[in-house]
């Protein structure tokens, strides 16, 4: 069990939360100033209103759960390996990658065996490579 100081757009509240309830990862840990994804139930009695927490992620675990295909374009065959590395973890997402061909007047669509996990971390760091174009996850 603990208190957690929350804000969102509304301000700043307090939040009990009882960690065999809210914690989906009970070996989470958390961290200060960390991106939570919270669901709440609402009650108001009289003049009191009262939120408690039913489930508690970090954002990074929701986003990966709702991000279920990711289309990545690439000039060549340059940034593979880098791709390769950062879609080594397993998980629930579909993967393509477009192969640009004659300055883009062509592409090849191929469609990665096995489903990743996708972030969007994953997806900013397969931006940075070079040689890759553009990331879509939807």
């Amino acid at each position: 069990m603990g208190i957690a100081r929350l804000s969102d757009a509304t301000g700043q509240f307090e939040a009990l939360l009882f960690r065999e309830k809210n914690w989906s990862n009970t070996g989470m840990s958390c961290r200060r100033d960390a991106p939570l994804s919270c669901w709440w139930a609402r009650t108001c009695a009289m003049t009191n209103l009262r939120s408690v927490s039913k489930k508690v992620d970090p954002i990074e675990e929701e986003a990966a759960r709702l991000q279920k295909s990711m289309r990545v374009f690439v000039r060549d065959e340059r940034p593979i390996r880098s791709l390769a590395k950062h879609l080594q973890a397993r998980g629930e997402g579909d993967v393509t990658v477009i192969v640009l061909l004659e300055n883009g007047t062509r592409e090849v669509e191929v469609k990665l065996p096995g489903r990743f996990r996708l972030s969007p971390e994953i997806a900013g760091a397969l931006k940075a490579v070079p040689g890759v174009t553009d990331v879509q996850v939807a």
